[in-house]
This record gives structure tokens, C-alpha cells and sequence, in this order.
């Protein structure tokens, strides 16, 4: 038996995309990818690939689901054996065949646990921040850096006390294991053996996974003392080389606009996203890798990188490029202006002037050729030796475009801006481009050495600005009792569920599919669809409801609203039945009953009909 966080890890890994790509001609349609279905004979096509959930359906003959199920379907393998096949492409271990089914079991629901815990501290970090007096430097550090009440909640901000026991005191009345604690990273063991928490006078950025589940933290320390940011250790959750901080909450903006913003902080990221700028995304301070271009490559086409406009900056913006080309993005390079940051870019120009610069963003090599000579004093003060030197440390880069169209039209700009003629230009880079691999190795570290410290700052220009993205073009409409499946955020879907009565449908495969929801609260649709003891039918209705767009992207205020309509909807159902009773007739007494109890229903009706158009 393969265990449950090793399917995750398994699917997690793999790109749907690439995989039917390989045996099905695809073409992007929006947000989508759409080919014809290579389970029935069609002349237009009908088979949608979704690459941000993962998943695809035909509209013709009905097949659909994640990629494990298309290996099983295209090729007639089991489901063990579609994990494998796809295991051993991701390069990912599987168990032994003989491993123990109980151990692989708990091994899974430890891990659930792990992840239970941390949606937990997180609530509680989040009400210490809100409700204790300690919280206050906090809340006021919070305030100066911008950041309103509605971006703090929508990115659940919290507070470590600054007592190391007040978290285990607390963990204590809760009744959370120690053992759990410390295994998550919440808690730490000093060399005496004195068990206190990790994080202390903080202000905590919790960091979620792709799903929107909790899995560590960022912490920012207040006041004197070192370090200044503080992670979670890694864990079995947690593992900040594959991790992008701001992810769930920019999906459906990038994947609208086919382009994420990738900036160095979490105030970089949360700036952004309060500025109107919800694409943007953030590392956990570390290098950009190569999990971390795979995960942008499901949603986006092209990442702008924004990076500090220090050496460090610079250097680190190189890199980031080498390793989302060789992903296949593209890339431009931004260096704020005037500024250090995006953060004091946006509080001192605003967004409009962001995005003007963002629309002039450099290309990667266009951009190294610029700032090379920037540090050189202009192109006027660089010699034959040293331009030559930019040149040849662009072709590493160079090399990593998918086509040599790319690769020569940024090799002829990148000549004509070093005043080199094309062709001798193009003769050097087909001498590169024959090198042995370890000789073009030796070249790209010899081209990371020698990155320019500092680039040119070209003023922004006047491109009209794009239209502002997370705002809805209307207001939700009627919503449906599946509608929160949409809300991917346990503890609120849970707040939510305590003031709704289990749906109930008269059609046996809505009814399971609507149990299967009601069992699973916050839980993914395409997770939920994968239940082993889920129908044909149930399951069909789920994977349509996994592919309808959007998800709600603010969850804090779509949900009251949600549940309004919920509520206001088994109101009128309930009326329409007291209504139909009262034209059927009866005895006086019973009758009288069902006019006050229609007045009743109609006024808590209209009650929730001014709360909904209210909008509160």
C-alpha cells in the first residue's frame, strides 16, 4: 500500500499538463488548456486541461479527473501503477511492496495531525495578535508598515508572546501534544533540555502549502536581537525550498493573468497584494529552485522578478532567471526605482507608478547587459575587454531559451547595446554552444562571480496600467449548498457549517456528493473526489464542481455572505412549502399557526435579502 503523503508528493510533482502533452496536442484557451480527447473520436474539441488544479475533463464523453487517473484511463493501469509510473518520473522512492498497510496508514494520518495542529497555533497566534495587550508593539508595528485590518486577517497574522512558556501553557489547556509540537517546529529543546517555544516576540507570517494548509511560519522579531526573521525548522509538512509564501492566496490572480510577481519578503508580498497587485509571491528566504519554478510553471507563462536593487539583489535576480528559463518561463527583471523594495516603492509612488515600471520590466539578458555597464559607468567608460566580458557572461543565460529565435534576438540586442557587431556576436555564442558541458559549467559560475552590483534605474514610462485583478466584474450570484467546497480554509468553513443544516438533495448522486463535501470541511474538491468509497456519479459531480472558476480569494468576507444566501435560500424553500399547506386549507387553528409562521419566514427572508445586498 502507498501511503497517502507519498501519493501527495507523487501528484504534487507532476504537471498535468506535461504529462497528457505527451500524447495529446494541446493549446491554451485562457486559463485552460484544450485539445481533442484521446477517449473518443471528436472533430472540435471538448477535453479541457486544467493546469492550476491539476486536473482535466471532456465535455463530450465525460471522462475526466487528476493525472493519476488519466495514466489509468490513456494506458489501462491500476492506480498503483499509475503512482509508480509517475513516482519514477518525479524521481520520488516509493515504499517496499512489503511495507506494512497499518504503518503506511498512520504514517498518513500523522501527518493530517501535523497539519490539524498547525491550522490551530496558527488561530491561536492569530488571537494573540488581535486580543492581548502584550500584542500591542505588534499591532503598532503592523500599522506603520501599512498593513490594514483586512490584509492582516485575509493572511492570518498572529503574535508569539514573548514568554517561551506561554504557548506550552496554553497547549496545555488545549490538550495539543508536546511531542506534536516539537515535531512541527512550534516548540524547541535547548541544550539543557528545557523544553520552550521557537518563536518569542514575534510577529508571525503563517506560510501555507499550494492548498491553502498551514505548515509552518515566518516569524518577525520585534524589538533588538538577532535573528531579525526566523522560519520553521523543516518538517514532514515543511520544506521551504518548495515553498512560496502568498501562493494560495495569488493562485487565481496569476493564473487569470498567466504572470507572477516574485519578490524577496513577506512585507514585499503582503504590500503588494494590499496595493491591488494580488499576483505576487515571495521565497522564504532562500534561493529560487528549481521545486519553486515548477510550482509557478502550473500557473503562470512569464514570472517578473523583483528583487533588491543591492548586489545581493542583482545576484540573486541571475539566478532566479537561469533556473525559471530552464523551466520554461519567461522572464523579465524589475528594479524599483528610487527605492530599496517594492514595499517602500508602493508607500512612496503608489501602484499606478508600479505598474508602469512593471510594464517596462526588462528581459533577463537585457536586463544583466544594463547593469553590468551601469557599474561600469555607462558604455562610454567600459573598454573592449570588459564589454566583451558582459557578452560572454550572458551565454550561459542565453543558452537556456527554448528556441533559437529567443536566444539570437536577445544576443543581437544584447551586441548592438555593447557595440559589437551581430555576427561576431553570433560567432562566439555557436563557440560556447560547442563547448563540452563541463567547460559551459565553468563558464556559468565564472558569469555568477563577476554579477554587476547595482543596476540602472530607467524611469518608469506611461503604459496604461492593467486592469485591477481579484475584483469580481459582478456580484456573486445565486450560490448553490456545495458553494463551500469553494472555501478551502478548514477553521472557517467549520465557523460556517455550526450555523447551516447538512444539505439535502432528492437525487441520490447529489445527495453522496453533498455528504462527501459535508464530511470533509476546507478539504481540496479534487481530494474529496478521489474518496474510495465515492460513486461514478458523486464523483462526476464533484470533478464538474473542481473545474468551475473562480474560488472565492478573499475567504473572510466571502463567506458570511455565503452562508446569508445559504441560510435565505432554506428559508424560502421552507416558506414555498408553509405557503402551499395554508392554499390546501385546514383547521382554523393549525391554519393561523401557518400565517404567523409564513410572516415569520418572510421577514427573516427580507432580513437576510438587506444584510446580502449590504454586502455585510
Amino acid at each position: 500500500m502507498i501511503p497517502d503523503e507519498v501519493i501527495d508528493r507523487v501528484r504534487e510533482a507532476t504537471d498535468i499538463v506535461e504529462v497528457i502533452g505527451q500524447s495529446v496536442a494541446l493549446k491554451r484557451s485562457g486559463a485552460n488548456f484544450k485539445g481533442l480527447c484521446p477517449f473518443h473520436q471528436e472533430k472540435t474539441p471538448s477535453f479541457t486541461v486544467h493546469a492550476g488544479k491539476q486536473i482535466y475533463r471532456c465535455f463530450g464523453c465525460g471522462a475526466g479527473g487528476n493525472v493519476f487517473n488519466f495514466l489509468m484511463q490513456r494506458q489501462g493501469l491500476g492506480f498503483v501503477e499509475a503512482v509508480k509510473q509517475l513516482a519514477q518520473r518525479a524521481g520520488i522512492a516509493l515504499p517496499e511492496d512489503g511495507q506494512d498497510a497499518a504503518e503506511a496508514q498512520e504514517k498518513s494520518r500523522h501527518r493530517e495531525r501535523l497539519l490539524d495542529l498547525l491550522d490551530q497555533a496558527a488561530a491561536w497566534y492569530r488571537r494573540q495578535l488581535k486580543e492581548t495587550p502584550e500584542a500591542n508593539e505588534a499591532r503598532l508595528y503592523a500599522s506603520q508598515r501599512g498593513l490594514g485590518e483586512e490584509s492582516q486577517e485575509a493572511f492570518r497574522l498572529g503574535y508569539a508572546p514573548r514568554d517561551a512558556g506561554t504557548l506550552i501553557r496554553a497547549a496545555a489547556a488545549k490538550g495539543w501534544d508536546e511531542s506534536l509540537l516539537m515535531e512541527a517546529g512550534l516548540l524547541s529543546k535547548g541544550e539543557d533540555g528545557r523544553i520552550y517555544a521557537r518563536f518569542r516576540s514575534r510577529l508571525l507570517y503563517p506560510i501555507c502549502n499550494p492548498a491553502g494548509r498551514v505548515v509552518g511560519f515566518g516569524g518577525r522579531l520585534l524589538g533588538p536581537g538577532e535573528p531579525k526573521y526566523l522560519n520553521s525548522p523543516e518538517t514532514p509538512v515543511f520544506s521551504k525550498g518548495s515553498l512560496l509564501y502568498a501562493l494560495p492566496q495569488a493562485r487565481d490572480a496569476i493564473m487569470r493573468r498567466r504572470q507572477a510577481l516574485l519578490v524577496e519578503g513577506y512585507m514585499d508580498a503582503l504590500a503588494c497584494h494590499q496595493a491591488g497587485l494580488p499576483f505576487a509571491v515571495a521565497t522564504l528566504g532562500t534561493a529560487l529552485g528549481e521545486a519553486h519554478a515548477k510550482l509557478l510553471k502550473r500557473y503562470a507563462d512569464e514570472v517578473a522578478l523583483v528583487y533588491d536593487s543591492d548586489a545581493a539583489g542583482v545576484a540573486a535576480a541571475r539566478r532566479g532567471s537561469e533556473v525559471l528559463l530552464a523551466a520554461g518561463l519567461s522572464v523579465k527583471v524589475l528594479s524599483v526605482p528610487g527605492a530599496k523594495d517594492p514595499d517602500e516603492f508602493l508607500k512612496a509612488r503608489g501602484r499606478q507608478a508600479f505598474e508602469q515600471a512593471l510594464a517596462q520590466a526588462l528581459s533577463a539578458p537585457a536586463f544583466f547587459v544594463q547593469s553590468s555597464l551601469s557599474q561600469m559607468g555607462g558604455l562610454d567608460k567600459a573598454d573592449l575587454h570588459a564589454r566583451a566580458g558582459i557578452l560572454q557572461g550572458l551565454f550561459p543565460l542565453l543558452a537556456l531559451f527554448p528556441t533559437a529565435v529567443e536566444a539570437d534576438g536577445h544576443l543581437r540586442e544584447a551586441a548592438r547595446a555593447l557595440g559589437f557587431p551581430a555576427e561576431s556576436a553570433a560567432a562566439d555564442f555557436a563557440s560556447y554552444k560547442a563547448l563540452p558541458r563541463v567547460k559551459r559549467e565553468e563558464a556559468k559560475k565564472k558569469a555568477a562571480e563577476t554579477a554587476p552590483a547595482a543596476p540602472a534605474a530607467a524611469p518608469p514610462g506611461s503604459a496604461a496600467p492593467p486592469q485591477r485583478e481579484g475584483v469580481p466584474a459582478k456580484p456573486l450570484g445565486r450560490v448553490r449548498p456545495d458553494a463551500l467546497a469553494k472555501v478551502e480554509r478548514p477553521d472557517l468553513v467549520a465557523e460556517a457549517r455550526a450555523s447551516l443544516e447538512q444539505p439535502e438533495f432528492s437525487e441520490p448522486a447529489r445527495e453522496e456528493a453533498a455528504q462527501l463535501l459535508w464530511r470533509h470541511p476546507g478539504q481540496a474538491v479534487m481530494q474529496i473526489q478521489m474518496e474510495q468509497d465515492a460513486g461514478d456519479a458523486a464523483r462526476a459531480l464533484l470533478l464538474d464542481l473542481a473545474m468551475e472558476q473562480p474560488h472565492y480569494p478573499h475567504a473572510e468576507a466571502a463567506l458570511p455572505l455565503l452562508v446569508a444566501r445559504l441560510r435565505q435560500e432554506r428559508l424560502r424553500i421552507r416558506k414555498a412549502e408553509v405557503d402551499q399547506e395554508l392554499r390546501q386549507g385546514g383547521e382554523p387553528q393549525a391554519q393561523a399557526e401557518r400565517l404567523a409562521l409564513a410572516g415569520s419566514l418572510a421577514l427573516e427572508i427580507n432580513k437576510l435579502d438587506r444584510r446580502i445586498k449590504s454586502g455585510q
